[in-house]
């Protein structure tokens, strides 16, 4: 045992290999401890550096902002009321999370690689001003002098920077939109409520529990059922995102069946789901890209690279040719005498 705590001690003192570990990794880690019978403040030891202890009332202490908003910090403290409040197994509940969390991180890197080429498109657009700029410059330097010297060169280049500026931040934002991650309540209630089950609670102390360990609503149903309220009732009030809950809980009052079953489906088909729409994100991201390209990087490119280049290359064909025009032009009107024939 002094051996696990010492090898616990020297993880939280190397806190980068510790801090590369991915969430379902982290809780994996303090299921095993929990298993090896640590303590609940021992055995939260092993998430990493950034949680500093579990306090007397069970609450998780974290470094840094305790109120950062974080979805893996919020299913850790989760995890910790529920066992702490309603007498789960620490490890059945950790365990129930470092499974959705599994799978929730491989949809995370499917959809980080189909983001990849979107993303590295993104970045390069945002180029395509400058590209042009050192273009035009390249082909004519006296491009630039139209650009800094004359008033409509100034014009073009605040309207190339305006609209470099509105395509750069439009790119972004539909980059960050595309990146993500939708919340994650129902995975959560349904990883919780299943270690509640299986621990051997009933439905309505599954709930009451879930509920309180989450800070959520949800334990208005379970007031509402033994108030004698029917089911349809009693969820009414429940927010839409845990609605898909009710019908797997309802066999289980109603004929005592247990629910576990049917909760994981709903987990892995909730978390296929927003594998899908992430993978359908990304894919679109590519297409919508096309906006900002046509609408502001492609204008800029032609107002700080094409327009100077055309006028520079106008302007010095026509300094070119002005005078050999010039030359050709007559002298004046020629007088009686000029005529070479003189007058018979």
């Amino acid at each position: 045992m002094g051996r696990l705590t010492a090898g616990s001690s020297a993880a939280r003192r190397s806190p980068h290999p510790v801090r590369a570990r991915e969430t379902s990794e982290r809780l994996a880690a303090v299921a095993a401890a929990s298993r090896a019978g640590l303590t609940a403040g021992e055995a939260w030891h092993e998430w990493g550096a950034d949680l500093r202890g579990v306090s007397a009332s069970g609450e998780l202490l974290w470094g840094g902002d305790p109120h950062e908003a974080d979805a893996a910090r919020d299913a850790a403290r989760a995890a910790q009321r529920l066992a702490h409040s309603s007498g789960v197994p620490l490890a059945d509940v950790v365990e129930a999370l470092a499974r959705v969390e599994s799978v929730a991180e491989e949809a995370r890197l499917a959809q980080r690689v189909a983001l990849a080429g979107p993303a590295s498109s993104a970045r390069v657009l945002t180029w395509l001003p400058m590209a042009g700029l050192a273009l035009a410059a390249l082909v004519e330097p006296r491009a630039l002098s139209v650009l800094v010297t004359t008033g409509f060169g100034w014009a073009l280049l605040a309207l190339g920077a305006g609209l470099w500026w509105a395509g750069r931040a439009w790119t972004a934002r539909m980059a960050r939109r595309a990146a993500e991650e939708p919340p994650r309540d129902l995975v959560v209630w349904c990883a919780l409520l299943s270690a509640c089950t299986r621990a051997g609670l009933d439905v309505l102390s599954a709930l009451d529990a879930v509920a309180s360990a989450s800070r959520r609503e949800c334990g208005e149903a379970a007031s509402r059922l033994r108030a004698g309220r029917p089911w349809e009732e009693a969820w009414e009030q429940v927010p839409a995102a845990l609605q898909p809950l009710a019908p797997c809980l309802r066999p289980s009052w109603e004929r005592g069946m247990s629910p576990v079953a049917a909760l994981d489906a709903l987990a892995s088909s909730e978390l296929a789901r927003r594998k899908a729409a992430s993978l359908a994100a990304a894919a679109a991201l590519g297409v919508r890209l096309t906006l900002p390209l046509s609408m502001c990087l492609l204008p800029a490119f032609i107002a700080v690279g094409v327009v100077p280049l055309v006028v520079a290359v106008g302007a010095g064909v026509v300094s070119d040719v002005a005078p050999a025009l010039t030359s050709l032009q007559p002298s004046g009107p020629s007088g009686p005498g000029d005529f070479t024939g003189g007058t018979p």
